[in-house]
């Protein structure tokens, strides 16, 4: 499986982004993903991700599920359904 993963974001303190899950669904994408947030800032309550697998362009809005609190960073994680872009 070919994939590309990109993100776009106004949020300046994202430190990084990490795919745990992608289920193919008819013309959608599952998506679970982490999101490794500055300890100074409390995630949004819905992320827009994007991804590029197998050629084709995906994006969509995936919504908070749950935050973890850490002294190092604050982790959130993500699900919802990216659909084709193109």
């Amino acid at each position: 499986m070919n994939y590309e993963v990109q993100q776009v974001c106004d949020v300046q303190e994202i430190i990084s982004v990490r795919e745990i899950t992608s289920l193919v669904d008819i013309n959608a994408l599952k998506v679970n993903a982490e999101v490794k947030y500055d300890v100074d800032v409390t995630p949004p309550t819905t992320f827009y991700y994007t991804k590029v697998q197998n050629g084709i362009r995906y994006g969509g809005t995936l919504n908070i599920v749950s935050i973890r609190y850490r002294s190092d960073a604050n982790y959130a994680l993500y699900s919802g359904y990216i659909y084709p872009l193109e």
